[in-house]
């Protein structure tokens, strides 16, 4: 039987037709991107890979039969997102998603967020005018650094080291993303943290961090352009490091 026909988990095993639009991701290729990725912590130039001629990513789509499986899978008390490289891919910047127990077992598959998200490249004319709300602020960091080649390791740097990826506790996560019962899929955006290092001293730049936010989505906001709506985004998750376990 083809391995890809049907799912695993170390506790459950289910055997199934093969679902459309769940991907999911080996332990081996877990460990190569996720390496990978951690590789870059040496990288002195900038990361180009989140831009091309005509538009820059911004985040995933984490579609609705993949978080309902997430969610569903009894006894997951944590949800943990994790970050990977690879040049395999169509897009080289990779987010994981898989869920553990209290005993921080692993009880899901990796889920792989395979469907990216783009926004054309800001219009130079408009001044750079910064949106007030916080969350739109973080979002148009990111697009317009992305935007002019500015994206590196630094953007990656948290204080206890080189940024893996992100925990949510299970009751935060489904309360932030189940508020609308309508939502389908749920949007993981990229953002920059704004904000002064804790060695700050007077004149020193502000440093930017990369982050990620979280929003269901329903139908009708993906027919829409909805990339300037920030109602909805959540940051609820604690950074790994120092929360890898």
């Amino acid at each position: 039987m083809d391995s890809n026909n049907y799912l695993y988990s170390p506790i459950i095993r289910c055997f199934t037709h093969k679902i459309m639009n769940v991907h999911t991701i080996t332990e081996q290729v877990f460990k190569t991107w996720t390496s990978d990725w951690k590789a870059l912590e040496f990288e002195t130039a900038t990361f180009p890979f989140f831009a091309n001629e005509y538009s820059i990513q911004t985040g995933v789509v984490l579609n609705q039969k993949t978080l309902e499986y997430l969610l569903s899978t009894p006894g997951t008390s944590t949800i943990k997102i994790r970050f990977g490289f690879s040049k395999e891919e169509e897009n080289f910047f990779q987010v994981i998603l898989w869920g553990t127990d209290e005993l921080e077992q692993r009880i899901t598959p990796y889920y792989h967020a395979k469907e990216a998200i783009f926004e054309k490249r800001p219009d130079q004319s408009n001044g750079g005018l910064v949106p007030a709300e916080l969350q739109k602020q973080w979002r148009f960091y990111w697009l317009t650094k992305a935007n002019d080649d500015l994206i590196s390791v630094q953007n990656f740097l948290v204080t206890h080291g080189f940024l893996k990826g992100y925990n949510y506790e299970l009751e935060e996560f489904m309360e932030a993303l189940l508020i609308d019962r309508k939502a389908t899929d749920v949007r993981i955006n990229f953002g920059l943290h704004e904000h002064l290092s804790p060695t700050y001293q007077e004149g020193d730049p502000a440093v930017y961090t990369f982050g990620l936010l979280l929003r269901a989505e329903t139908g009708l906001q993906k027919l829409k352009d909805d990339s300037d709506d920030d109602d909805g985004y959540f940051d609820l998750s604690r950074p790994c490091p120092p929360t890898c376990k």
